[in-house]
């Protein structure tokens, strides 16, 4: 990771206010979050060297008197090879989506696979919204199979579960937004699907950080099967793959719904996965295109060695951009989850900073229009959660206030971000960066507060790793002078 070694001199001339925020954040150490590249299937996250070689050894030996094997020799035990890849598709549909469920699983079925991998598709579908396929309303497990006349029947295997509770035999409907679910699936995966690699996609409606207030328009595995706001928050999922994987880092995790990639989402992660991919920005209904997605995987499979998570990531970015091209905002980003710490800690000094630069009212409405008017954003419509580009942020107000310590901070961060986004797209502005939430906003434009699940030392129990964490960003209870409690909360001196 590229470093300024000045960083320790400049943390000596801080002003008060900024050392406080930049020390009370609470970073923590992960692995890889260091220079050291990371080995992850087969590839090293940090290289572009593609997928390490693995020789393979005829141990039969070579023919001749030598190699005779007498009558009653025991045959020696030989372990099976592991697969590749195990893939875990979370489809969260007992809702609108229900339809595009269906549609997204012919897709993946229309597609050949790599060697080497298997995919498990958890379905849950609603009532009343697609009749296709019997019309079944229950939860099913299935193991993906090719249909090579890409029909709109399901013709994948339908399994039992043990740990889910299912059976091929009985109708089950399963909490989607319950994280025992989710966590049972995984565990269901690594024992009778293990693998040397293993990937999670979620998929359904999402709201990034959101978790404790009613959003049932728009909450990760929204459950209609439930109460109207049954929805996970970003810490029981995180919960759900640590205790699912029990401590093994997923290789790669993708989001297919709106909001995915945020710096809530991100930091909540950093330690459950390496490699993280979805959108900042809002996603149509029909989601990511999985026939290209699975063909582009396969099309760039090696012909010998590993498959590389990071082939994972490049078809997804692939199929994203080509699906979204002509949408305008459309974004998708890739991050390496090993620096998320680093850059998530710059940011938030950097928020300190530009905190310390606000001390009247003019100072707020300057800062304020930055945010409203010149940074990328990104929002569903209007009543909305809006999302401002971090990065895009850093560098617009840098560009506004030129002097002091905010050009040096914003280089630090530029810095990080170079080791974080491992590669973005935007359709208007060609890069990106993952979003942080900076309000909801009313149809008259009007900010809302922020709820108490988005406030540090609120002790809302939904609250974040980030929002407890990003001391010098995010509004306080205290209300001590972050970057939002200057922007939106504190009295000021003319």
């Amino acid at each position: 990771m590229k470093r300024f070694f000045g960083k320790i001199f400049a943390f000596a001339i801080l002003s008060a206010a900024t050392l406080f925020a930049a020390f009370s954040f609470q970073s923590c150490a992960v692995d890889g979050s260091s220079s050291r590249s990371v080995k992850v299937g087969g590839g090293t996250v940090d290289s572009d060297d593609g997928a390490s070689e693995r020789e393979n050894h005829d141990e039969s030996g070579e023919e001749g008197d030598e190699a005779e094997i007498e009558d009653d020799a025991e045959p020696a035990d030989v372990e099976p090879a592991l697969n590749q890849w195990t893939v875990v598709v979370y489809m969260s549909a007992d809702n609108s989506l229900e339809p595009d469920a269906i549609a997204d699983l012919n897709e993946m079925e229309s597609a050949p696979l790599p060697p080497g991998m298997e995919v498990l598709v958890l379905l849950d579908r609603a009532d009343g919204y697609d009749a296709s396929n019997g019309d079944w309303t229950d939860t099913r497990l299935f193991r993906l199979e090719r249909d090579e006349h890409e029909s709109n029947l399901i013709v994948s295997e339908r399994l039992s579960s043990k740990e889910l509770g299912l059976s091929v035999d009985t109708a089950t409907e399963l909490d989607m937004s319950n994280r025992s679910t989710l966590s049972a699936l995984l565990s269901f995966a690594r024992k009778n699907y293990e693998a040397e690699n293993y990937a999670l996609i979620v998929w359904g409606h999402g709201s990034g950080w959101r978790g404790g207030e009613n959003v049932s328009s728009r909450a990760f595995a929204m459950d209609d099967g439930g109460s109207s706001s049954s929805y996970m928050t970003i810490s029981d999922m995180r919960w759900a793959v640590e205790r699912g994987m029990d401590g093994k880092k997923l290789a790669f995790l993708g989001f297919d719904t709106c909001f995915g990639v945020c710096l809530e989402t991100a930091y909540e992660f950093r330690s459950a996965a390496y490699l993280m991919a979805g959108s900042p920005s809002i996603e149509s209904q029909a989601g990511w295109d999985y026939k290209s997605f699975f063909q582009y995987l396969s099309d760039a499979a090696p012909a010998s060695g590993s498959l590389p998570a990071s082939l994972l990531c490049d078809s997804a970015m692939a199929q994203f951009k080509e699906q979204y091209r002509n949408l305008a905002n459309s974004a998708f980003c890739v991050l390496n989850l090993g620096h998320c710490a680093d850059a998530v800690s710059a940011f938030d000094t950097f928020a300190s900073a530009a905190a310390a630069t606000i001390e009247t009212y003019a100072d707020r409405d300057a800062v304020l229009g930055i945010f409203r008017n010149k940074c990328v954003s990104y929002r569903s419509g209007i009543p909305s959660d809006v999302y401002v580009d971090s990065l895009d942020f850093v560098r617009k107000l840098r560009d506004e206030k030129g002097d002091g310590l905010i050009p040096f901070y914003a280089g630090i961060v530029e810095a990080d971000y170079a080791s974080f986004v491992v590669d973005s797209w935007n359709s208007t502005e060609g890069s990106c960066s993952p979003g942080v939430f900076f309000a909801a906003e009313k149809a008259d434009g009007v900010f809302m507060n922020h709820p108490d699940s988005y406030v540090s030392s609120s002790g809302n129990p939904t609250a974040g790793s980030f929002v407890n964490s990003a001391r010098g960003y995010v509004p306080s209870k205290s209300k001590y002078g972050s970057l939002l409690d200057k922007i939106f909360y504190m009295t000021l001196d003319n």
